[in-house]
Protein backbone atom coordinates (compact mmCIF):
# COMPACT_ATOMS: atom_id res chain seq x y z
CA UNK A 1 0.00 0.00 0.00
CA UNK A 2 3.16 2.71 1.03
CA UNK A 3 4.60 1.54 -2.54
CA UNK A 4 1.35 2.43 -4.49
CA UNK A 5 1.12 5.81 -2.39
CA UNK A 6 4.60 6.74 -3.33
CA UNK A 7 4.17 5.87 -6.70
CA UNK A 8 0.97 8.01 -6.70
CA UNK A 9 3.19 10.62 -5.73
CA UNK A 10 6.08 10.48 -7.54
CA UNK A 11 3.69 11.17 -10.76
CA UNK A 12 1.48 13.90 -9.64
CA UNK A 13 4.54 15.56 -9.15
CA UNK A 14 6.32 14.51 -12.60
CA UNK A 15 3.06 15.42 -14.18
CA UNK A 16 3.11 18.94 -12.79
CA UNK A 17 6.44 19.35 -13.63
CA UNK A 18 5.46 18.16 -17.11
CA UNK A 19 3.18 21.45 -17.67
CA UNK A 20 5.01 23.94 -15.84
CA UNK A 21 2.82 26.61 -18.23
CA UNK A 22 -0.40 25.45 -15.90
CA UNK A 23 1.42 25.21 -12.82
CA UNK A 24 2.79 28.75 -12.72
CA UNK A 25 -0.04 30.39 -14.47
CA UNK A 26 -1.22 32.24 -11.39
CA UNK A 27 2.28 33.76 -10.54
CA UNK A 28 2.83 35.08 -14.01
CA UNK A 29 2.65 38.66 -14.92
CA UNK A 30 0.97 40.12 -18.58
CA UNK A 31 2.29 42.39 -20.94
CA UNK A 32 -0.55 44.93 -22.99
CA UNK A 33 0.59 47.17 -25.63
CA UNK A 34 -1.91 50.31 -26.55
CA UNK A 35 -0.68 52.27 -30.05
CA UNK A 36 -2.56 55.32 -30.45
CA UNK A 37 -3.01 58.35 -33.00
CA UNK A 38 -4.46 61.41 -32.97
CA UNK A 39 -5.25 64.45 -35.45
CA UNK A 40 -5.21 61.93 -38.15
CA UNK A 41 -7.33 64.36 -40.51
CA UNK A 42 -8.20 62.00 -42.80
CA UNK A 43 -5.11 60.74 -43.38
CA UNK A 44 -5.32 56.98 -44.28
CA UNK A 45 -1.76 56.40 -46.31
CA UNK A 46 -0.19 55.22 -43.38
CA UNK A 47 -3.03 53.30 -41.79
CA UNK A 48 -1.76 50.00 -43.43
CA UNK A 49 1.92 50.39 -41.70
CA UNK A 50 -0.38 50.84 -38.68
CA UNK A 51 -2.22 47.46 -39.09
CA UNK A 52 1.10 45.58 -39.79
CA UNK A 53 3.12 46.63 -37.12
CA UNK A 54 -0.23 46.07 -34.41
CA UNK A 55 -0.01 42.41 -36.25
CA UNK A 56 3.45 41.91 -34.94
CA UNK A 57 3.30 43.00 -31.49
CA UNK A 58 0.65 40.48 -31.07
CA UNK A 59 3.38 37.85 -31.14
CA UNK A 60 5.10 39.48 -28.69
CA UNK A 61 2.10 40.80 -26.17
CA UNK A 62 -0.15 39.23 -24.14
CA UNK A 63 -2.82 42.21 -25.73
CA UNK A 64 -2.76 45.21 -28.19
CA UNK A 65 -5.09 47.83 -28.68
CA UNK A 66 -5.43 49.99 -31.17
CA UNK A 67 -7.23 53.83 -30.13
CA UNK A 68 -7.79 57.17 -31.10
CA UNK A 69 -7.80 60.34 -29.38
CA UNK A 70 -9.82 62.24 -32.16
CA UNK A 71 -9.86 64.65 -35.23
CA UNK A 72 -9.64 61.78 -37.21
CA UNK A 73 -12.59 61.90 -39.36
CA UNK A 74 -11.77 64.90 -42.28
CA UNK A 75 -12.71 62.86 -44.84
CA UNK A 76 -15.83 60.25 -45.08
CA UNK A 77 -13.22 57.64 -46.10
CA UNK A 78 -11.68 57.17 -43.05
CA UNK A 79 -13.72 55.63 -41.15
CA UNK A 80 -13.62 52.32 -43.49
CA UNK A 81 -9.80 52.69 -43.98
CA UNK A 82 -10.03 52.70 -39.84
CA UNK A 83 -11.87 49.68 -39.97
CA UNK A 84 -9.80 47.85 -42.10
CA UNK A 85 -6.82 48.74 -39.27
CA UNK A 86 -8.59 47.18 -36.72
CA UNK A 87 -9.05 50.46 -33.79
CA UNK A 88 -10.91 49.60 -30.79
CA UNK A 89 -12.32 53.06 -30.27
CA UNK A 90 -12.40 56.71 -31.08
CA UNK A 91 -12.85 59.24 -29.14
CA UNK A 92 -15.29 62.33 -30.84
CA UNK A 93 -13.40 65.40 -31.38
CA UNK A 94 -13.64 69.12 -33.21
CA UNK A 95 -12.92 67.32 -36.64
CA UNK A 96 -15.91 64.40 -36.16
CA UNK A 97 -18.69 67.55 -35.31
CA UNK A 98 -17.58 69.87 -37.44
CA UNK A 99 -18.44 67.65 -40.35
CA UNK A 100 -22.06 67.71 -39.03
CA UNK A 101 -24.32 65.70 -36.95
CA UNK A 102 -25.52 63.86 -40.37
CA UNK A 103 -22.38 62.61 -41.69
CA UNK A 104 -21.22 62.03 -37.87
CA UNK A 105 -24.37 59.95 -37.20
CA UNK A 106 -23.36 58.09 -40.55
CA UNK A 107 -19.91 57.32 -39.40
CA UNK A 108 -21.01 55.90 -36.45
CA UNK A 109 -23.11 53.58 -38.38
CA UNK A 110 -20.11 52.78 -40.56
CA UNK A 111 -17.77 52.28 -38.03
CA UNK A 112 -16.57 48.70 -36.47
CA UNK A 113 -15.33 50.33 -33.43
CA UNK A 114 -17.28 52.63 -30.87
CA UNK A 115 -17.27 56.24 -30.67
CA UNK A 116 -17.19 57.62 -27.10
CA UNK A 117 -17.64 61.37 -25.59
CA UNK A 118 -18.15 61.32 -21.60
CA UNK A 119 -19.52 65.47 -22.24
CA UNK A 120 -21.73 65.18 -24.94
CA UNK A 121 -25.48 65.08 -24.21
CA UNK A 122 -27.29 64.39 -27.09
CA UNK A 123 -30.90 64.14 -26.29
CA UNK A 124 -33.14 65.34 -28.87
CA UNK A 125 -30.51 65.64 -31.52
CA UNK A 126 -30.29 63.59 -35.07
CA UNK A 127 -27.02 61.86 -33.21
CA UNK A 128 -26.44 58.79 -31.50
CA UNK A 129 -25.58 58.93 -27.53
CA UNK A 130 -21.87 58.03 -27.49
CA UNK A 131 -21.07 56.31 -24.71
CA UNK A 132 -18.85 57.97 -22.10
CA UNK A 133 -16.65 55.33 -21.13
CA UNK A 134 -16.00 51.34 -22.18
CA UNK A 135 -13.97 48.52 -20.42
CA UNK A 136 -11.68 46.85 -22.58
CA UNK A 137 -10.26 43.30 -21.58
CA UNK A 138 -6.91 41.39 -21.58
CA UNK A 139 -6.10 38.50 -21.75
CA UNK A 140 -6.14 37.60 -18.11
CA UNK A 141 -9.45 39.23 -17.85
CA UNK A 142 -8.26 42.48 -16.30
CA UNK A 143 -10.15 45.55 -17.17
CA UNK A 144 -8.94 49.03 -18.84
CA UNK A 145 -11.64 52.19 -18.46
CA UNK A 146 -11.30 54.27 -21.11
CA UNK A 147 -13.39 57.78 -21.20
CA UNK A 148 -13.42 60.11 -24.09
CA UNK A 149 -13.38 64.08 -23.27
CA UNK A 150 -13.77 67.04 -26.06
CA UNK A 151 -12.78 70.72 -25.12
CA UNK A 152 -15.65 72.89 -24.41
CA UNK A 153 -14.95 76.93 -24.62
CA UNK A 154 -15.98 79.66 -22.18
CA UNK A 155 -18.84 79.84 -24.43
CA UNK A 156 -19.98 75.94 -22.63
CA UNK A 157 -19.57 74.47 -26.66
CA UNK A 158 -16.84 73.09 -28.53
CA UNK A 159 -15.18 75.64 -31.12
CA UNK A 160 -17.22 74.41 -33.84
CA UNK A 161 -19.74 76.44 -36.09
CA UNK A 162 -22.94 76.24 -33.71
CA UNK A 163 -25.29 76.06 -36.27
CA UNK A 164 -23.78 72.53 -36.71
CA UNK A 165 -24.15 71.53 -33.20
CA UNK A 166 -28.07 72.00 -32.91
CA UNK A 167 -29.40 70.51 -29.55
CA UNK A 168 -26.22 69.17 -28.53
CA UNK A 169 -25.12 69.92 -24.69
CA UNK A 170 -22.21 69.74 -23.61
CA UNK A 171 -20.79 69.23 -19.54
CA UNK A 172 -17.37 70.92 -18.89
CA UNK A 173 -14.61 68.09 -19.32
CA UNK A 174 -13.05 68.59 -15.60
CA UNK A 175 -17.10 67.81 -14.43
CA UNK A 176 -17.16 64.97 -16.37
CA UNK A 177 -14.03 63.10 -15.19
CA UNK A 178 -14.87 63.41 -11.77
CA UNK A 179 -18.64 62.70 -12.77
CA UNK A 180 -16.62 58.93 -13.84
CA UNK A 181 -13.82 59.19 -11.65
CA UNK A 182 -15.27 56.06 -9.85
CA UNK A 183 -14.38 54.11 -12.75
CA UNK A 184 -10.63 54.03 -11.56
CA UNK A 185 -12.22 51.57 -8.73
CA UNK A 186 -14.05 49.17 -10.70
CA UNK A 187 -11.25 48.93 -13.57
CA UNK A 188 -7.67 47.77 -13.27
CA UNK A 189 -6.47 50.53 -15.68
CA UNK A 190 -7.80 54.17 -16.40
CA UNK A 191 -7.34 55.69 -19.22
CA UNK A 192 -8.35 59.52 -20.34
CA UNK A 193 -8.99 59.78 -24.17
CA UNK A 194 -9.12 63.51 -24.37
CA UNK A 195 -9.20 66.16 -27.17
CA UNK A 196 -8.44 68.90 -24.82
CA UNK A 197 -4.91 70.12 -26.11
CA UNK A 198 -1.49 69.44 -24.33
CA UNK A 199 -1.62 71.88 -21.87
CA UNK A 200 -5.45 70.77 -20.46
CA UNK A 201 -4.24 67.31 -20.45
CA UNK A 202 -1.45 68.41 -17.94
CA UNK A 203 -3.81 70.19 -15.66
CA UNK A 204 -6.49 67.73 -15.85
CA UNK A 205 -3.58 65.45 -14.59
CA UNK A 206 -3.18 67.95 -11.60
CA UNK A 207 -6.78 67.97 -11.12
CA UNK A 208 -7.74 64.30 -11.25
CA UNK A 209 -5.13 62.20 -10.06
CA UNK A 210 -7.13 59.13 -10.51
CA UNK A 211 -5.93 58.66 -14.52
CA UNK A 212 -3.57 55.71 -14.94
CA UNK A 213 -2.81 57.68 -18.36
CA UNK A 214 -4.06 60.39 -20.43
CA UNK A 215 -3.96 59.86 -23.75
CA UNK A 216 -4.44 63.76 -25.64
CA UNK A 217 -5.08 64.90 -29.14
CA UNK A 218 -6.23 68.67 -30.18
CA UNK A 219 -2.73 70.87 -29.67
CA UNK A 220 -1.00 68.36 -32.55
CA UNK A 221 1.81 67.91 -29.71
CA UNK A 222 4.60 65.53 -30.41
CA UNK A 223 5.81 63.85 -27.09
CA UNK A 224 8.88 61.77 -27.44
CA UNK A 225 9.06 61.80 -23.61
CA UNK A 226 5.75 61.42 -21.86
CA UNK A 227 5.98 63.48 -18.68
CA UNK A 228 4.53 61.71 -15.41
CA UNK A 229 2.39 64.51 -13.74
CA UNK A 230 0.35 63.32 -10.58
CA UNK A 231 1.05 60.00 -11.29
CA UNK A 232 -0.45 60.63 -14.67
CA UNK A 233 1.28 59.35 -17.97
CA UNK A 234 0.44 61.75 -20.53
CA UNK A 235 0.95 60.94 -24.24
CA UNK A 236 0.08 62.56 -27.51
CA UNK A 237 1.20 61.92 -30.94
CA UNK A 238 1.52 64.47 -33.26
CA UNK A 239 -0.87 64.78 -35.80
CA UNK A 240 -1.23 63.55 -39.77
CA UNK A 241 -0.37 60.11 -39.25
CA UNK A 242 3.30 61.15 -39.10
CA UNK A 243 3.76 59.06 -35.57
CA UNK A 244 2.09 56.02 -33.69
CA UNK A 245 2.15 56.08 -29.72
CA UNK A 246 2.83 53.22 -28.16
CA UNK A 247 2.42 52.45 -24.66
CA UNK A 248 3.48 48.80 -23.06
CA UNK A 249 1.72 48.84 -19.46
CA UNK A 250 3.04 45.49 -17.38
CA UNK A 251 0.25 43.80 -15.44
CA UNK A 252 1.22 41.60 -12.11
CA UNK A 253 -1.47 38.52 -11.86
CA UNK A 254 -3.93 41.02 -9.50
CA UNK A 255 -3.73 43.35 -12.01
CA UNK A 256 -1.51 45.75 -10.69
CA UNK A 257 0.72 48.03 -12.63
CA UNK A 258 4.25 47.05 -12.48
CA UNK A 259 5.03 49.36 -15.07
CA UNK A 260 4.46 52.10 -17.82
CA UNK A 261 6.41 53.36 -20.60
CA UNK A 262 5.52 55.15 -23.82
CA UNK A 263 7.02 56.89 -26.94
CA UNK A 264 6.56 57.59 -30.44
CA UNK A 265 7.67 55.30 -33.54
CA UNK A 266 8.13 57.83 -36.93
CA UNK A 267 5.41 55.90 -39.25
CA UNK A 268 7.94 56.42 -41.76
CA UNK A 269 10.08 54.56 -40.73
CA UNK A 270 7.37 51.11 -40.41
CA UNK A 271 6.38 52.27 -43.93
CA UNK A 272 10.25 51.42 -45.14
CA UNK A 273 10.59 48.76 -43.07
CA UNK A 274 7.22 46.54 -44.89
Amino acid sequence: MKEKLFIMIIVIILVTLAVPGQALAGSESESIAILHTNNENGASENLDSIASYRDQLKAKYDRVFLLSAGGALADPGMVQAMNQAGYDLLNIGTTELASGQEQLQQNLEQAEFPFLSANIDSTGSYLQQPEPYLFLETASGHTIAVIGLIEVTKSGKPPVDPGLLGRLKFTRPFQAAANYSYLAEVADIYIGLTYLGHATDRNLARARGEFDLIIGSQSRTVIKNPPLINNVLITQAGSGLNYLGKIIIKLDKKGQIISRQAGLIEIEGLTKNK
